[in-house]
């Protein structure tokens, strides 16, 4: 029985085009899906986490495990601090509350000093 649904899961698994072996891929979500966010904007620290500004870049299928984004639901901060942009104060908020929220980013020195 638990072999069956371990198969069925792998099915599902490489059906959305997953890599089985690399669990993060199969944790982390296409934000751009419906191609309508084409362009990103990342938070830029320099290795002492010092703050250099906020750039934009195109959108690239590549960036997919770099991104993290992984969509919740509802009030549900994401599991990491990326989001869709909507309004600037509400995706500001949705930024820190998933800092917040999340105990790994907690231990980090960059969450920390931000």
């Amino acid at each position: 029985m638990l072999s069956s649904v371990a198969t069925i899961g792998k099915h599902i698994i490489e059906k959305e085009g997953k890599d089985i072996s690399n669990p993060l891929s199969i944790l982390v979500e296409n934000p751009n899906v419906d191609g309508k966010y084409n362009t990103i904007f990342k938070i830029a620290f320099d290795e002492d986490f010092n703050y250099l500004g906020v750039f934009d870049d195109r959108f690239d299928s590549s960036m997919i495990l770099k991104l993290l984004y992984s969509e919740t639901k509802g009030s549900k901060p994401n599991p990491s601090p990326t989001i869709k942009l909507t309004t600037g104060e509400k995706s500001f908020k949705q930024i820190i509350n998933a800092i917040k929220s999340s105990n790994n980013f907690k231990k980090l020195i960059l969450f920390k000093k931000l």
